[in-house]
């Protein structure tokens, strides 16, 4: 449940972990639920607030991350835990908004690093595609390359 060493969003995205979806299809969806509401319980702990999440709320949270972000992974789970740990608004409370607020911020910064990681990848594709040499001359130029050194 520790975000040890991930330092972003493309680093946690790049973990091997399970996803959230793939934790649902082994183990079901009553594990995923369990799985979910032991992270919100750790929170609640680690903060130590005055007015941290009930019970109630840890059951609803856990409901609206496994439907709005099953597509998360483990590694991002434990990234935004760590980002709501280091958040300084929380004023000695956490509601179930400020937490659904963070995975939604987490969703878009998700989404913009996605869709840059695809441009990047694409434009490498169009880049090698458009080059006029072929796979043994592009090879025997990286070897003369080499050689220079």
């Amino acid at each position: 449940m520790h975000s040890t060493g991930i330092k972003g969003v493309s680093d946690a995205l790049s973990r091997q972990t399970l996803s959230l979806v793939q934790i649902k299809k082994s183990k079901g969806e009553a594990f995923l639920r369990s799985y979910i509401s032991l992270w919100l319980i750790y929170l609640n702990e680690l903060l130590n607030l005055n007015k941290p999440l009930t019970e109630a709320q840890i059951r609803l949270c856990a409901e609206q991350i496994m439907a709005d972000y099953h597509h998360l992974k483990i590694s991002e789970l434990s990234l935004i835990f760590k980002r709501i740990g280091e958040c300084g608004e929380l004023y000695e409370r956490i509601s179930m908004p400020k937490v659904m607020s963070i995975f939604r911020q987490y969703d878009q910064e998700r989404t913009e690093v996605v869709v840059t990681q695809n441009q990047q990848a694409h434009e490498q594709f169009r880049y090698r595609e458009n080059r006029t040499e072929s796979y043994d001359d592009d090879l025997e130029r990286l070897c003369k390359k080499m050689r220079k050194f």
